[in-house]
């Protein structure tokens, strides 16, 4: 199907050289096809075959919550031996050398040496952090190529941790291939990460042109079957008597009513699927096995409804004790009019047997659909990945027939170290060009003989041609066209072919239409796609040489709100074309729908948890159910018993804000609320499919630096405000809101929360001020200026901004700026917006004007503005790393501020606003403390001083050792700010205590 057979006996070429790392469950090295003893133990690691590896898991690790046997915590040694199947079964399929003759499997690139990085314990799932360690280990371990057959589902943003670390081995020289995913029965954007990472090569599953697996025979004739994962291993001997349920294509054939007959000892026939007259039947594998197994049943047989194979799951509580099996539609057929016609028999055997698939060649039912979330084109390519043998651990009966996407990146895997021997000269972001380049566009599996062609954001380029790929003499770049929407009209892009043969090549240029997509995501309409492609007839290229055209692509102009397709193809003379596939979205993106409805749910909502079988943190992690909650519904933040939101994404999106409000008390002149805080801020979220998501509040505002700090008890309102993918924020018609109705936060559940209104003072005159401002011109505690500025939900900046020499409040809400210019209450003197709501603020004299300004810092890269006032940054840095605690200060007293990072206890001081390594580097206090920045002694240097509690301890120089002086200052719970109060050169203390309400500036 790949060509990989060509390669290896007509070509020469076996990966020899090459060395392939394989990001999954571990590696059973003792396998004789990796060159193995064939015993269990028998043979050291590393090896021959298997020369690197690591377990950065151990067994028992599962990071699955919903998982019983959840294990978060790994348990890391240096062997990556396979208790779970799946990485095996993956190595093999790239670079296994067993002998064929006697039943063993021989990979796509038989030569190459394999690197184990183990990620999963025996079950269950891991975690970002992990996976990108192994890709770290990979790299320093020389590894040419990584295969990762993981994907995170619906994960489509090329933002997503592992795909950007893949992205980032990409440019470090190492090709990076990932299975697309697996969730293609729930539609349209779909696929995961890493896969869709940018310079990642995504790969697609077609099914295999035949089957290999264990054999059933029924009344004498042999049926492949496949068995359920979550059940018993099948038997290899023995007999039973085999029943039905009713006709093919019935509801009761497919027990979607309970089961009444006795099947006690017999195996039972039931058909894959549900019934269109009864929306209520569970057509899940688990629930008819299940009443199989309460109705007595010995085994389970369930056949496809469609032609082709399925590998069932029945994992489930309780759980299945019967073997299950599945076997295709036309053996299930087969199977059942046997039973009509006088009754039949069913026999296990220990017999392997192979079968041709009535599918060969299409698109597999499971793989999942691009594009990208950002619109790019998405999977890459496809492979053999359905119904796919290949090696197993030796004590899980050596060989296996399984199907996934997983299957299909080992394929693509296995397909670049031959391509790297046969040209070892290729840049690893070139590897992918060359391989789309000569794929094969399949026909659409939805009606495959109609000449139709399969949705490009589902099969990429095609299927695998690997020999084509190293013959060939000419490359077209780029590889493929993302055209991003098509509101503006036509699409024009430049293609370049180069020419690497010894003659003039003169190619015929054409172009095909694949099926397009719309409607309903979780269950697209298809719909003939054709595109308008304008470009020249034909283009020679000369040899040794290059030569360029243009092409302007529009999609149908019937299409709406659709994602379309197609391939440029290049024909020449003599040989095999070229192509390049395409893919866009046919009208404004931003238009398509956010917040929807789930079913008859009506979402966005309210909700309160009401049971969970495993929190982490406030989060229910497992078994949640919620209730819809109504206005005035009590929260106390304790059991996870928290504001939730509970919203349906039907798409993708840019970024989701929950901003905080304080509702206007019962019977004011207008219900509008008051605009407090960022609650929650998320960026590049996949649409939900078919389900919600439980966004919790854990009653924390954001602080300046990136802090947090508590809201006090009270009524608040949130605000959940959806960007669309790609959308500009400014644009009201790109973004969607909804509210939530006022609630209740009651921590201690008294019942004793502050009132919408203040109230009225019970003498007359005015009160002490409790909250506010309270600020100190020097070290006795006893505060100079006391002022209310803002509402106690802003987040709180300082700085000098007119230059005066003195520092003042500013307050942000989102990305919204209110300066004051004086330590006092009233309205703000200048309001200005700037970033992103969910960026983090920093405050500095930039460019020693005197007058501070504000960055915002997204990772590790900050974004400097030098003057109040939106617009673009004037100076981008990046420095240190995403997690640092960072601060500002000027260290070397030359007037201007830069940044310091810090790990633990140790800091690293840069004196320039430029990237590398830093100035000055030492350790001070203690890892828990709080550090605070400033001029405590007036010599023109910020110095470092650490917080415990109500402590202070200042130190005046930038070096370890005892402080220079402590001090006691306010309360633990204040929220303490650092500021030159009153001009005369030295920073001191100030603190801000929030009350339910307080005044605020107007802008």
């Amino acid at each position: 199907m790949t060509g990989a057979d060509i390669a290896q006996s007509e070509l020469g070429f076996d990966g020899e050289g090459i060395r392939v790392g394989i990001i999954d469950t571990g590696v059973d090295y003792d396998h004789p096809d990796f060159g193995g003893a064939g015993v269990d133990g028998e043979t050291s690691f590393p090896s021959d075959k298997v020369v690197a590896g690591y377990d950065f898991v151990g067994d028992d690790y599962n990071s699955d919550p919903e998982d019983p046997n959840y294990q978060p915590v790994p348990m890391p040694d240096a062997d990556p031996d396979d208790c779970n199947g799946h990485g095996t079964h993956v190595a093999g399929i790239v670079g296994a050398d067993g002998d064929v003759l006697n039943g063993g499997v021989r990979g796509v690139a038989p030569g190459v040496e394999l690197g184990a990085y183990r990620v999963f314990g025996c079950e269950g799932s891991t975690e970002s952090d992990i996976m990108v360690a192994a890709m770290e280990r990979a790299l320093d371990d020389g590894m040419d190529v990584v295969n990762q057959s993981i994907g995170s589902a619906f994960s489509t943003w090329p933002q997503y941790p592992t795909a950007v670390a893949s992205d980032n081995l990409v440019d470090a020289g190492v090709v990076m291939v990932a299975s697309i995913g697996n969730s293609g029965a729930s539609g349209t954007w779909s696929a995961g990460a890493p896969g869709v990472g940018e310079d990642v090569i995504g790969v697609a599953s077609f099914d295999n042109v035949s089957v290999t697996a264990s054999v059933v025979e029924i009344d004498g004739e042999e049926h492949p079957y496949f068995p359920a994962t979550g059940s018993p291993e099948p038997p290899t001997e023995g007999s039973l008597p085999l029943a039905r349920l009713g006709d093919p294509g019935t509801a009761a054939a497919r027990a979607c009513p309970d089961i009444t007959a006795d099947l006690d000892g017999h195996a039972v026939l039931i058909e894959r699927g549900a019934d269109a007259a009864d929306p209520a039947c569970d057509a899940s594998f688990y629930a008819k096995a299940l009443k199989a197994q309460n109705a007595g049943a010995a085994a389970v047989v369930i056949y496809n409804n469609v032609p082709g194979v399925i590998n069932p799951t029945v994992a489930g509580t309780p759980p299945i004790t019967i073997p299950v099996i599945a076997i295709s539609q036309a053996s299930g057929l087969a199977a059942d009019a046997a039973v009509v016609d006088g009754g039949a028999t069913l026999t296990w055997t220990d017999e392997i047997g192979t079968a041709p698939n009535p599918t060969a060649g299409l698109m597999s039912d499971f793989s999942s659909y691009g594009l990208a979330a950002d619109l790019t084109l998405k999977p890459d390519l496809g492979a053999p990945g359905g119904s796919i043998y290949s090696t197993y651990p030796l004590e899980e009966g050596e060989y296996a027939t399984i199907s996934g996407t997983s299957m299909a990146a080992p394929h693509v895997a296995g397909a670049a170290a031959l391509f790297l021997q046969a040209r070892p000269d290729t840049d690893a972001h070139d590897v992918r060009d060359h391989l789309l380049n000569t794929a094969d566009p399949a026909t659409w599996s939805g009606a495959p003989n109609q000449g139709y062609t399969e949705p490009v954001h589902r099969q990429g380029a095609g299927m695998l041609d690997i020999d084509d790929a190293i013959l060939s003499a000419a490359t077209v770049t780029p590889g493929k066209l993302s055209l991003g929407e098509s509101e503006q009209g036509a699409v024009t892009r430049e293609l370049t072919v180069t020419n690497d043969g010894e003659e003039d090549v003169t190619y015929e240029l054409s172009s095909t239409s694949a099926i397009a997509t719309a409607d309903d995501p979780d269950d697209p309409g298809f719909y003939d796609g054709d595109a308008r492609v304008v470009m020249p007839d034909e283009l020679t290229v000369p040899a040794g040489g290059e030569a360029s055209f243009e092409v302007a692509i529009s999609p149908a102009e019937d299409l709406e709100q659709a994602q379309y397709g197609g391939y440029v193809v290049l024909t020449p003379e003599e040989g095999e074309p070229l192509s390049v596939p395409f893919a866009g979205f046919a009208g404004d993106y931003q238009a398509q729908p956010l917040l929807e409805n789930l079913g008859d749910i009506d979402l966005p909502a309210l909700g309160q948890i009401d049971e969970c079988d495993r929190f982490l943190g406030i989060e229910c992690a497992a078994g949640g159910v919620w209730n819809l909650a109504d206005g005035g519904t009590v929260y106390t933040l304790a059991d996870g018993d928290v504001p939730t939101v509970l919203v349906h994404l039907e798409h993708p999106a840019q970024s989701l804000t929950f901003t905080i409000y304080r509702p206007m008390p019962e019977g004011a002149s207008t219900q509008a609320v008051e605009r407090q805080a960022v609650a929650r801020y998320e960026e590049h979220i996949g649409r939900d499919s078919g389900t919600f998501t439980a966004w919790t509040w854990d009653g924390t505002r954001s602080t300046s630096g990136g802090g947090r700090s508590p809201v006090p008890d009270g009524h608040y309102v949130l605000e959940v405000e959806v960007l669309s993918a790609l959308g500009d924020a400014d644009n009201p018609d790109h973004v969607e809101t909804w509210s939530t109705p006022s609630f209740v936060i009651d921590r201690d559940g008294d019942g004793e929360v502050p009132p919408l209104e203040p109230e009225e003072p019970v003498e007359p005159g005015p009160a002490p001020q409790q909250y506010g401002f309270f600020l100190n011109d020097g070290w006795d505690g006893k505060p100079e200026h006391v002022f209310q500025y803002g509402r106690h939900t802003d987040e709180v900046l300082i700085g000098d901004w007119d230059a005066d020499g003195t520092d003042t409040i500013t307050v942000r809400r989102e990305n919204r700026f209110y300066v004051n210019n004086a330590p006092r209450g009233g309205d703000a003197d200048s309001v200005f917006t700037y970033g992103r709501p969910g960026d983090v603020v920093l405050v500095g004299d930039w460019n020693g004007d005197g007058r501070d300004t504000l960055a915002v810092r997204r990772g590790s890269t900050y974004h400097v503005k030098n003057s109040l006032r939106g617009g673009e940054p004037d100076h981008v840095i990046t420095y240190g790393r995403a997690s640092d605690a960072v601060m500002v200060g000027d260290w070397d007293g030359n007037g201007t501020d830069t940044f310091a990072v810090r790990r633990a206890s140790t800091y690293y001081v840069k004196n320039s606003m430029r990237s590398g390594d830093a100035d000055r580097t030492f350790t001070y206090g203690r890892e828990a403390d709080v550090t605070l920045a400033g001029d405590w002694d007036g010599n023109g240097t910020d110095t470092f001083a650490v917080r415990r509690g109500n402590a202070y301890f200042v130190k005046n120089s930038l070096a370890g050792g005892d402080a220079d002086f402590s001090v006691r200052f306010g309360r633990e719970g204040d929220e303490v700010l650092v500021g030159d109060w009153n001009g005369d050169g030295r920073d001191t203390l100030g603190v801000r205590r929030t009350p339910s309400e307080t005044a605020e500036p107007n802008g």
